[in-house]
């Protein structure tokens, strides 16, 4: 024999706030992680680029405050360099390193300094953005800095 049954729906709006975050916070389990594959790849292939070694990287968000994005990772000083002299202006660079990069490669050349690598370190878990990563190499290059003037 048939039996029947009553089913009351009700908009997302009109159930309680611990059920409607219930809902949402099942939702956001089972979203698939595929939908950030293409931006993931692109960032992976311009750090190989630009010659970035142990690239890694970590992001969170983006809807709180600590959310962003900041990599780890090593660089040749000679690809530092050549990035630098990319994006900065010649006033900006000698600001930053109180060498022209001609200078300082010469001072490579004379065998004063060595290329070795800028090194990209996490210095905070709890984060992600880019204040929770320091460059290593810049202090030996004011190290240098003071050195040689």
């Amino acid at each position: 024999m048939p039996v029947s049954k009553t089913v009351t729906l009700y908009s997302f709006e009109e159930l309680d706030t611990s059920i409607q975050d219930n809902i949402i916070s099942s939702y956001i389990q089972d979203l698939p992680g595929w939908w950030s594959d293409d931006v993931e790849e692109r960032i992976r292939n311009e750090a190989e680029a630009l010659g970035i070694q142990d690239f890694d990287f970590s992001w969170s968000g983006f809807w709180s405050q600590g959310d962003g994005l900041s990599f780890t990772g090593q660089l040749d000083f000679k690809s530092w360099l050549f990035i630098l002299t990319e994006r900065l202006s010649p006033e900006q660079f000698s600001a930053l390193c109180g060498k022209t990069p001609q200078e300082i490669v010469q001072l490579q050349e004379d065998n004063r300094i060595e290329w070795g690598v800028c090194l990209i370190e996490r210095i905070n878990h709890q984060y992600c953005h880019e204040n929770t990563v320091q460059v290593i190499y810049l202090a030996k290059l004011h190290f240098y800095k003071r050195l040689l003037n």
